[in-house]
């Protein structure tokens, strides 16, 4: 099974995995909102402001994967999507969508207010 970490707080991430959820296969995803099951995070040894930063999966050999890296795991997975999964892994896509992607977590990050928070 494949473990999601992301932030229930937030419009944009709320969104997007609710799509996801319904799209998804059953029983291959466990979806787990860091802003409210916080007891989670200990489990897993993640910061919640490092789980708020990016986006955090677990694939079926339990590593982590964090930002484009766990998007990839996500949309290899579904149907429809796993050619977008396998683009953002070629070497060469790979390091400009990380950089994106961190810019706009940075982003969002400030964005939302949550550099005023202590995690």
């Amino acid at each position: 099974m494949i473990t999601v970490l992301y932030d229930g707080k937030c419009g944009l991430c709320c969104r997007e995995i609710a799509f996801y959820r319904k799209i998804a296969p059953k029983g291959r995803f466990q979806w787990i909102d860091v802003m409210s099951d916080k007891e989670s995070l200990l489990t897993f040894n993640i910061r919640q402001r490092d789980a708020l930063m990016a986006l955090h999966v677990f694939d079926d050999d339990s590593r982590c994967l964090i930002g484009v890296d766990a998007f990839s795991v996500i949309w290899k997975a579904i149907p429809g999507f796993r050619s977008l999964g396998y683009f953002v892994s070629v070497p060469v896509i790979r390091p400009v969508a990380r950089w994106i992607y961190a810019a706009f977590g940075a982003l969002r990050f400030r964005l939302r207010g949550y550099h005023y928070c202590e995690f």
